[in-house]
């Protein structure tokens, strides 16, 4: 029966998120610039997707991947559809590895003996006409910069430099 079917709130989804007893995990490092939605849980735990403009495009990415620990889940939930466009894409990587695999097993090759390394070059500003655009305050929730350098150096493996005069 579809008597019980929506309209759901934030608020409901908020609820059904935190009925889960999952391990909640702190948006931190991460590229997109969000803001967080309160719901009575009082837990950072709903975000908006990208407050890039809408016609900027988000490239296909794994969560949090340049993490050492990137979530092991993902919740999806719309308030207000876009009134065109607006899709959430999503892509089994199996498919991807395997088209790789199957079109550039040389590449795939070099990526199993040498592994990936995540470059990222971020601003002292929020970009908000980026999709990426997070300040490295904002991505590491710091206020200064000596808070954001002793967060970066208890990164297991990150490296990182400063580029540019007037970063700091």
């Amino acid at each position: 029966s579809d008597e019980n079917v929506g309209p759901y709130t934030t608020e409901d989804f908020g609820a059904f998120v935190a009925g889960l007893n999952l391990t909640l995990y702190p948006y931190v490092g991460g590229a997109a610039p969000r803001r967080v939605i309160p719901v009575s849980s009082g837990e950072d735990i709903v975000f908006t997707a990208n407050e890039a403009p809408p016609d900027q495009p988000i490239p296909f990415h794994h969560e949090l991947a340049q993490s050492a620990n990137p979530p092991s889940y993902l919740f999806f939930y719309c308030e207000e559809p876009a009134e065109t466009g607006g899709e959430t894409a999503l892509i089994d990587s199996t498919i991807v590895y395997r088209y790789v695999q199957d079109n550039h097993p040389e590449f795939l090759e070099k990526l199993k003996a040498h592994g990936a390394r995540y470059v990222r070059t971020l601003p002292k500003e929020d970009d908000p006409s980026s999709p990426i655009g997070r300040s490295y305050y904002n991505t590491y929730q710091v206020d200064s910069i000596s808070a954001l350098e002793a967060k970066l150096d208890a990164i297991a493996g990150l490296e990182y430099e400063w580029i540019g005069e007037d970063l700091k």
